[in-house]
């Protein structure tokens, strides 16, 4: 899975690329650097409504060449995280995964009788609009946790530093709403660990941005859901999720509920176990299987 970076020899660069919480922040500035000025000059320049589709897809193809350059250039490693074996079925899985991790929350809402389904919208191309959206969240913020924090913490202090200093800097990243609460911070806590657990389970990265991405979509798209305490949208399904904060969520929405934190420590717990039976949590240099 982790490759060793290539020593760097002399010049004050190198001498600074070879300091692992430097590297990390290059790497982050060089994922998540394009995304904002590429969203603000597209817009600027693209009228609508492609101005709603293509920054968003044009940024995901700038942050993945970020990604490709800090990994060729400054680590001077294998991109063996996006080996072409398998990718397909892995993303595949992913989206899917992230689909039924859903539909387990909501499920386990409904029977302890806080959710329900009233409505069904009709199905147009609105449904459509946010997926270049989504689809840039669950890359970017892949690459940037799964890709660079995890690799980076791994090389430098194991597998586990790296398991929860990814999960933690993943967590934080999403308090920067106002919705966002003590519950909020420990279910993005956990959903990190399990994105870690899906990227030990394989080497690679398609199947933790698949099951970002499907998550994401099944939430907004399919039921309507809030998306991490941001503005809700209009999906096929319609439905009232009722009761205390602990099991709404608040107005940060599902992803804060204890059935979510519930549902996704158990998918952690299964993954992890699957990654140890693989030999993937051992302090040792890995291949992706």
């Amino acid at each position: 899975m982790t490759t060793q970076a290539l020593p760097y020899s002399t010049g004050w660069w190198q001498r600074c690329m070879n300091i692992p919480l430097l590297r990390g922040l290059v790497g982050v500035l060089m994922v998540f650097g394009p995304i904002p000025l590429t969203m603000l000059f597209a817009h600027k320049l693209i009228g609508k409504p492609y101005a709603v589709i293509w920054p968003a897809l044009l940024a995901v193809g700038l942050s993945a060449w970020g990604y490709y350059l800090f990994v060729n250039r400054i680590e001077r490693r294998p991109l063996h995280e996006f080996s072409s074996t398998g990718a397909g079925r892995e993303l595949g899985m992913g989206l899917l995964l992230g689909a039924v991790l859903v539909l387990l929350t909501l499920a386990g809402l409904a029977l302890t009788g806080h959710y329900t389904v009233d409505g069904m919208h009709p199905v147009g191309g609105y449904l459509f609009l946010p997926l270049a959206g989504q689809i840039l969240v669950g890359v970017s913020e892949e690459l940037v946790m799964r890709g660079v924090v995890f690799q980076v913490t791994e090389r430098a202090l194991g597998v586990w530093a790296a398991l929860m200093v990814s999960s933690l800097l993943f967590a934080l990243g999403h308090l920067f709403t106002p919705a966002a609460s003590n519950w909020a911070f420990a279910n993005m806590l956990a959903v990190g660990v399990l994105q870690g657990a899906l990227y030990l389970y394989t080497g690679r990265l398609w199947l933790c941005i698949g099951a970002h991405i499907g998550w994401n979509v099944m939430l907004e798209q399919g039921f309507s859901a809030v998306v991490s305490g941001h503005e809700q949208r209009t999906g096929v399904l319609s439905g009232q999720v009722t009761g205390s904060p602990l099991w709404t969520g608040g107005a940060f929405g599902i992803e804060a509920s204890v059935v979510t934190l519930v549902v996704s420590l158990l998918a952690a717990a299964v993954f992890l176990l699957l990654a140890h039976r693989r030999g993937y949590l051992r302090p040792a240099h890995r291949q992706p299987v």
